[in-house]
Parts: structure tokens; C-alpha cells; sequence
């Protein structure tokens, strides 16, 4: 018996066309990093994407 397939990917990073629907976060990471002198924390729980989201 064949195992299912899962829609989700595990490990690593993900990239287009599976890491999507995050603009408005990027846009205030991008706009934080230029404009505040001070680091950024970006928490979350697990597997919901941070990794991608930085890279």
C-alpha cells in the first residue's frame, strides 16, 4: 500500500510557489530593518514559517 502524499513540505526552507500570501510581513520587515536602529525578533510557533520568511 503507497503511502499519501502530503501537501505540506517538511524541512528546510521554503520557496515560490509554496511560500506565499506573506507580503504585508515582508513589507514591515523591510521597512523596520531600514528605518529603526534596533534588531527585529520574529517569533512564531513551530513550522509556521519564520526560516522562509527571512530568507
Amino acid at each position: 500500500m503507497r503511502k499519501a502524499s502530503s501537501a505540506f513540505k517538511v524541512g528546510g526552507f521554503i520557496e515560490a510557489p509554496y511560500f506565499v500570501d506573506r507580503d504585508d510581513e515582508l513589507r514591515h520587515l523591510y521597512h523596520d530593518a531600514r528605518t529603526l536602529s534596533q534588531s527585529n525578533v520574529v517569533i512564531a510557533p513551530r513550522r509556521f514559517g519564520k526560516t522562509s520568511l527571512l530568507r
